[in-house]
């Protein structure tokens, strides 16, 4: 049997599972590259940049109810990565399947990717009447 590297080429389905080098749709994420043998050093993930704000928010949950400007965040391989639910009309994807943040096909109609973080967010104040 023999063994191919891959290089991605489309950052936005390469973490698909649906496109992953021998699937069906390995060319619109992949391309194949020399024959391989052996086992090759992995290169350290590149952390994309911080976003403005200091900690993550909430983790996003499947299900979950989200409305415009909604923040939340996905655990990646290395790092977590904050998204917020976009405008409406577009906002009422947010919470439906086949939407999820950074993963499904359609996530960039629902949501837009604003950096990475680390942490926890702090509290706000309740609000008082």
């Amino acid at each position: 049997t023999k063994t191919y590297n891959f290089k991605c080429v489309s950052n936005d389905w390469c973490p698909n599972s649906g496109y992953a080098p021998g699937t069906l749709y390995e060319g619109q994420a992949w391309t194949k590259r020399e024959e391989c043998s052996g086992t090759a050093a992995v290169p350290a993930a590149t952390i994309p940049t911080q976003w403005s704000e200091v900690g993550c928010p909430e983790q996003f949950s499947a299900g979950s109810d989200y409305d415009e400007d909604s923040l939340v965040h996905v655990k990646k391989s290395a790092y977590n990565m904050v998204y917020r639910c976009n405008k409406f009309p577009t906002s009422d994807w947010c919470s439906m399947a086949g939407y999820e943040p950074g993963s499904s096909q359609y996530w960039e109609q629902a949501w837009t990717e604003l950096g990475s973080c680390t942490g926890t967010m702090s509290p706000t104040d309740s609000p008082s009447n």
